[in-house]
């Protein structure tokens, strides 16, 4: 089986709606900057679509330190509770357990201010001292899609850039194209237990930024 690239996958959704290819998604050409913005938003959507087995990550997750949280912008409650670094690349929560017992814990997904950080970070807010979360991440390695998956991509991704498109129907039928795509994938997505489950892909550590 030929291994695409993900400039690879956008070219063949450009040509769907006859707009013209790219050769990165570095380029300066409007083509390339538009593709660039509209991948992330194109790609998340699909992932947030059901429980992909190749995107699958279970992680522990790391306690803050309370003291490098910033009272001043955090409630009571957050102050007093454990609170857990939230990974970037979580597209969707499948499950939030504390790793010691069956069942689905109690949690918040709150925005804590730390102080060495002038922005805010996401964190789980629990009363269980140990956290693990099962979830969706944000998968970009494209060798790791499944066939059908990248089909769905394609014409999802199509979809989204027809607006650039001069065709007047072409976003219409790349969203029927898609529509059959998607089934298609999500009906192949099977047997998860047969796929190897990626753990702890990167070292996720409770630092101070």
């Amino acid at each position: 089986m030929k291994m695409y690239s993900i400039v690879d996958l956008v070219n063949m959704a450009l040509r769907q709606i006859k707009v013209r290819e790219i050769i990165s998604l570095d380029d300066e050409t409007v083509e390339a900057k538009s593709a660039k913005q509209m991948l992330k938003l194109s790609l998340g959507d699909l992932l947030n679509r059901a429980d992909w087995r190749f995107a699958k990550v279970k992680r522990v997750l790391p306690k803050l330190d309370i003291e490098s949280i910033d009272a001043a912008y955090a409630t009571e409650k957050i102050m007093s509770s454990n609170v857990y670094l939230y990974p970037e690349d979580v597209v969707r929560i499948r499950e939030v357990s504390s790793g010691r017992c069956r069942g689905a814990a109690e949690y918040e997904l709150l925005s804590v201010k730390l102080k060495s950080r002038d922005s805010f970070v996401s964190v789980l807010v629990s009363r269980l001292p140990h956290i693990e979360l099962t979830y969706t991440r944000y998968c970009a390695e494209v060798n790791l899609w499944p066939v059908t998956f990248q089909r769905a991509f394609v014409h999802y991704f199509a979809y989204n850039m027809a607006m650039y498109s001069a065709m007047g129907d072409a976003q219409a039928t790349q969203l029927q194209l898609y529509n059959m795509a998607i089934k298609e994938a999500m009906a192949s997505n099977t047997n998860e237990d047969k796929h190897r489950m990626r753990i702890d892909p990167d070292i996720l550590k409770a630092r101070d930024w």
